[in-house]
């Protein structure tokens, strides 16, 4: 099982890899600091104890930490798409072929 995975990260690319591993220390780092934190922390005191704040790794930003309000935009409808009405169609088609079938075989 790990040899698969480990031939599948050989095969991305180094600039992939490179920031993958960047991530996941970066998340380690951030996971021991919070650790060393509580750690350090009397039991009393875990009320007043401020955490430090996750930082963004990727492009990916939180919604309420944006500065403009996200436009309505297109939503992609399937059952408004052609290919979906194609489907039930084909779909439809099959059951009533399986429909004579059956009442043609008598079962």
């Amino acid at each position: 099982m790990g040899a698969r995975h480990r031939q599948r990260k050989a095969d991305q690319a180094p600039f992939a890899t490179e920031a993958r591993e960047l991530r996941k220390a970066h998340h380690r780092a951030q996971r021991h600091a919070v650790h060393q934190t509580l750690h350090e922390a009397a039991v009393d005191e875990l009320d007043d104890v401020v955490l430090p704040e996750p930082k963004a790794t990727r492009g990916r930003i939180d919604p309420a930490e944006r500065d403009i309000a996200p436009t309505g935009g297109r939503t992609f409808k399937p059952w408004k798409q052609p290919f979906w009405k194609r489907r039930a169609n084909d779909r439809r088609a099959k059951e009533l072929a399986y429909r004579q079938l059956v009442a043609e075989d008598g079962l």
